[in-house]
């Protein structure tokens, strides 16, 4: 059995220890051994054995450790590798290792190392990365040999992530086979760069005949963080690369340290690289620097980190983990302070001249890869590119606030929060902070007795908005419970966290990330516009500075729309092609009135079932999404009913449903109209909730997948056609485009901007023909507040 640890004042630290699970498991194997394996914790089949990896995932991990063997002169097996896991303690449930936890078994897997003496470790999970090297990021630096203390470690997923989601068992074997590659070999060399600092004149020279003599040229910059506007921002490092050499400038020290001088050599620079193949990966990060610094940008043509995502969704982009997935890079990352110019200098170099050799590199081999895909080709060249250079412009010019508004509608907030935290004090005897999870979850399962429905990551009772809407008829504090959340989340995210985000300018710039999703669909970080809340109130604080009009011009029902094209659904089309409002149609089909009849709350409700049900949605989850999305109170066989109609009057969609799915079991993807591939290796899992997932995204991918790109289309040409003074975009927010328009101009910008988004000259070049008519409606004033603009009335907006 188990050794247990008695009386140990380290080990009683740990909150396990006076449960079931207090049995401390150590490791087993040779010892000494230059092997070690790492994994997280014991689980029930460990416990019982007395010896780690003795469940599924330990066969598992057998069979991988043999079969990364393979073709190896020296084999081997348990006998000769020492394993053990960072926790000691089985946690309950087998969920995750708490942070306390691993320190609390710290001691002993300390012992453990200076007892086994290993050479070589593999690291199994980020808990045993985490507890071990105490990094993160596992899903980014697997497979990646890191040196420390004289040790080579090689992180990689846990064997029991692989039986959860078979598409990681490919990388899991890869790296073990890497790993026993390295105790064979020894650790893969660092790439032999002819690197050189550019010092001066002289070399800058050199450098720039190098650029123009090139027909690619890399560039990546060294910042001291990601807020170019914060206060002392400034660009640490330039390096850029041909085929032949690495350059590498400091702008920290020496001659180039005077912004005049690096404005000079960027100019020069940008000038020699007209014509050149220019290649970043992020380079709408490192340009916007440039601008905000230099006034002055290189003309990006090739992103490695967009083409990555285009090229597989699903795996990480980030240009350290791409480096090792293709060429089996080291690990050559370093820490932040360095990175920010605060630690070791020709470190920072020299790293610095690697990652602009690995981009190169990539664009290279990303190239190839692309033109065995014209599809694919054709939508990175024609489309994601150039919208990459537009959301450049939109993350410079920002989203302008109205501050007055703001600080009145922070006073309301504020007094609102206060009005219903006094009503909260209503219903108990003592002080409660309501923000804070735990003491919520206190009042609500022990001092009101409710129920607990939910738990969280962690194993503690949830809180979150799903869970109180589930009680909310179950006390009448929930309501007052609910909307002091919301105040507060108000409060704090779009009062309080746009001042934060504000450079004394009445402006917040938000990050855009066009690989941000799966589907293609852009995403807004620092701060996250699309997390916007309908709420007018909030909405309305983007507004417009002095001589321009906000403008909103947002897709009418273009999931709706799209999913009618793709599936040929005959009454839908028709539908959409007679102008016939959708959802008083569906109102009337499945409650069985007359379309006169149809009020506003009906019409709500069907809105809910198009929505919820366009993707094949089941009866359960149509009542919960009604209830979630649209607060609306559904009975589960009112919700069986509404469905069974739904898809009697548009019989063509389940139709639809499964020729999609079919295609994903036979292809192992699917594509979007402009040729987007989404790929679903889940749909071959043994999981049968794994498996119905990618079902549903081989279904609603597509759908989505187009919208975004339809969105793009519209906005990039937009920015094509009008000068930045007459119009200029600012965001965008799902299938809507945000964009300022000069005082003056609305009759002649509003037209010409409606036409484009309908109908963007992008859909003839990829060959698509929309066989149900695109409609944008456009809003001008305050986002939220704005009034509606159509060709009729343009007259008293304008």
């Amino acid at each position: 059995m188990a050794k247990k640890i008695k009386g140990d004042p380290q080990c009683k630290e740990c909150p396990l220890h006076e449960t079931a699970q207090a049995v401390c498991l150590m490791g087993k194997g040779k010892v000494p051994s230059q092997i070690m394996v790492v994994g997280e914790a014991p689980g029930l089949r460990e416990d019982d054995i007395g010896k780690p990896f003795q469940g599924p995932a330990g066969k598992l991990l057998d069979q991988m450790l043999e079969r990364g063997q393979s073709g190896r002169t020296n084999k081997f097996t348990r006998k000769d590798i020492y394993i053990t896991n960072v926790v000691k303690c089985r946690p309950p449930n087998n969920r995750a290792p708490k942070s306390k936890e691993m320190k609390a078994c710290k001691k002993y897997l300390d012992k453990e190392f200076n007892k086994v003496k290993p050479k070589y470790v593999l690291l199994l999970g980020a808990t045993a990365l985490k507890g071990v090297l105490n990094m993160s990021k596992i899903t980014e630096i697997h497979g990646q040999v890191i040196e420390q203390d004289g040790i080579s470690y090689m992180p990689t997923f846990h064997p029991s992530a692989a039986l959860r989601d078979p598409k990681k068992q490919d990388p899991i074997q890869s790296d073990i086979y890497e790993f026993f590659r390295m105790v064979e070999e020894g650790p893969r060399k660092y790439p032999d760069l002819d690197w050189e600092e550019v010092k001066d004149i002289h070399t800058v020279n050199s450098c720039i005949k190098d650029v123009k003599e090139s027909e690619a040229v890399s560039f990546d910059l060294e910042t001291t963080g990601l807020d170019w506007r914060a206060e002392g921002s400034q660009v640490n490092i330039l390096a850029v690369a041909t085929p032949q050499k690495q350059w590498v400038m400091s702008f920290m020290d020496g001659k180039l340290n005077k912004r005049h001088i690096q404005k000079q050599i960027v100019e020069l620079l940008a000038d020699a690289m007209k014509d050149k193949k220019v290649v970043a990966h992020n380079g709408k990060f490192d340009n916007s620097w440039l601008r905000y610094f230099y006034g002055v940008r290189f003309p990006l043509s090739f992103d490695t980190m967009l083409a990555a995502h285009i090229l597989d969704e699903n795996s990480p982009n980030g240009l350290k983990p791409l480096a090792a997935m293709h060429f089996k890079a080291p690990h050559y990352d370093i820490d932040s302070d360095t990175k920010k110019g605060k630690g070791n200098r020709k470190k920072l170099l020299k790293y610095a001249a690697m990652d602009v050799y690995y981009t190169l590199r990539l664009y290279y081999l990303f190239r190839e890869k692309l033109k065995q895909d014209k599809e694919l080709l054709r939508l990175f060249k024609h489309l994601v590119m150039p919208i990459s250079d537009v959301y450049e412009d939109m993350e410079q010019e920002g989203v302008y606030i109205d501050l007055e508004k703001m600080d009145e509608i922070g006073k309301q907030i504020t007094e609102e929060m206060r009005k219903e935290e006094k009503n909260l004090r209503n219903y108990t005897s003592r002080d409660v902070n309501w923000n804070s999870p735990q003491q919520i979850a206190q009042v609500l399962f022990t001092d009101w007795g409710l129920q607990m429905s939910k738990t969280t990551p962690a194993g503690g009772a949830s809180t979150d908005e799903s869970v109180l809407k589930e009680l909310e008829g179950h006390h009448p504090a929930i309501k007052h419970l609910m909307n002091y959340k919301k105040l507060h989340k108000q409060y704090s995210a779009f009062i309080k966290g746009w001042y934060k985000r504000m450079h004394g300018d009445n402006r917040i710039y938000p990050k855009f990330k066009i690989h941000g999703t799966v589907t293609g669909r852009p995403s807004c970080v620092d701060p996250n516009l699309q997390q916007t809340p309908r709420d007018s109130k909030i909405r309305s604080l983007i507004s417009a500075p002095p001589g321009w009009e906000l403008v909103s011009a947002d897709y009418s029902q273009i999931e709706l729309r799209v999913a009618a094209m793709l599936s040929g659904e005959k009454v839908m089309k028709a539908a959409y092609q007679t102008g016939e409002d959708i959802h008083t149609k569906t109102a009337s089909e499945i409650m069985g009135i007359p379309r006169k009849q149809v009020s506003k709350d009906f019409r709500k409700k069907a809105k809910a079932v198009n929505f919820g049900l366009i993707y094949g949605m089941g009866a359960a989850g149509l009542q919960k999404y009604a209830k979630e999305k649209f607060e609306l109170n559904m009975s589960l066989g009112e919700s069986k009913k509404y469905r069974k109609r739904y898809f009697e009057v548009y019989s063509g969609l389940p139709t639809w449903h499964k020729r999609q799915k079919r295609k994903a079991r036979a292809y192992g993807y699917v594509r979007s109209l402009s040729g987007r591939v989404r790929r679903l290796p889940d749909i071959y899992s043994s999981n049968e909730a794994m498996r119905a997932q990618a079902e549903r995204q081989a279904v609603n991918t597509p759908v989505q997948g187009f919208a975004a790109e339809l969105t793009l289309m519209g906005l990039l040409q937009i920015s094509e056609e009008f000068s930045r003074d007459i119009v200029k975009p600012i965001g965008t927010i799902h299938d809507a485009v945000l964009m300022l328009v000069r005082k003056g101009h609305l009759e002649r910008t509003l037209p010409k901007i409606k036409k484009i988004m309908e109908h963007p000259r992008l859909l003839d070049k990829f060959g698509i023909q929309l066989t149900v008519p695109i409609e944008v409606d456009i809003e001008v004033g305050n986002w939220g507040e704005g009034v509606e603009w159509n060709l009729e009335e343009e007259a008293t907006v304008s």
